[in-house]
């Protein structure tokens, strides 16, 4: 803190108090003009169930010569670090095609809005990147299908289908958070 004066010993000439320090969040240092962040024993999450998106306290600055105080507000900004892992909102995902969709169709875009995965990280830290996965027991699925705008998850069809050959994909897709922001 930019605060002059001395805050200890006999030649103090300034006393420091914390005001609206709720749950004890921020330990004074007098002596250093220092602010320390108590986390020991609890989690500093901006995150659900926390919700912990900043901390303000008010540093009193009381002049003993004079007697006048001046409060200084502290602002501490937590920022959202990626520690969530997205998770789909259902365990599996059905859609039936026809063999004559032309190559090129959307075949699912089920993964837009809440229907897809969450992250309950924010910001830029909660954007997801949807990818199809390499399926060995259904090796034909990364040739056939694509995800072209992979932030939106929409399922294209890559390659012309035949029912006669195959009546069943069963498509592996990944929900990643987006390299783009982290």
């Amino acid at each position: 803190m930019q605060i002059n004066g001395v805050a200890e010993g006999p030649d103090r000439t300034i006393s420091l108090s914390l005001r609206d320090n709720h749950e004890h969040w921020v330990i004074l240092d007098q002596s250093k003009q220092a602010l320390y962040l108590n986390s020991t024993g609890r989690v500093l999450d901006r995150d659900p169930p926390s919700y912990i998106h900043s901390i303000v306290v008010q540093v009193q600055c009381t002049n003993e010569l004079v007697g006048t105080v001046i409060l200084h507000e502290v602002r501490i900004v937590v920022r959202d670090r990626n520690d969530n892992a997205p998770h789909f909102q259902q365990p599996r995902y059905y859609v039936a095609v026809s063999e004559l969709t032309p190559v090129g169709t959307t075949i699912f875009s089920g993964f837009y809005g809440n229907n897809g995965a969450a992250d309950i990280d924010d910001g830029p830290n909660g954007q997801i990147e949807y990818t199809i996965q390499y399926n060995p027991r259904d090796p034909t699925t990364n040739r056939t299908f694509d995800i072209p705008l992979t932030l939106f998850g929409s399922v294209v069809l890559r390659e012309r289908l035949n029912y006669e050959e195959i009546t069943r994909y069963m498509v592996i897709i990944q929900a990643n958070v987006s390299d783009l922001f982290c």
